[in-house]
């Protein structure tokens, strides 16, 4: 196949993005796949902040550090709320 043959196959399959998201096993895998991360994130962001709520009554240097985590299971709540629709965006280009 010559190069300019191949940009326009290229071009075309650009175009219509219909073959390549409908029934690509994929674009299914990564879909089903951030779901399941949210999932366990929550899961494991819960068992965070257990953990922080329990470092903060054992005295003031620890209370400081699980003061560091919190800000960082925050931050990583924030990722895993957001990636889904992130996720979902990025197929949908």
């Amino acid at each position: 196949m010559n190069k300019v043959k191949f940009i326009m196959y290229v071009k075309s399959i650009v175009l219509n993005k219909s073959v390549l998201l409908v029934g690509n096993p994929i674009t299914d895998w990564i879909s089903n796949m951030s779901t399941e991360m949210a999932d366990i994130g929550r899961v494991v962001a819960i068992v965070a902040f257990i953990i922080c709520g329990i470092v903060l009554m054992l005295g003031e240097k620890m209370a400081q550090q699980a003061k560091t985590w919190i800000l960082r299971i925050v931050i990583g709540i924030a990722l895993i709320v957001n990636a889904i629709p992130l996720v979902n965006w990025l197929l949908g280009l």
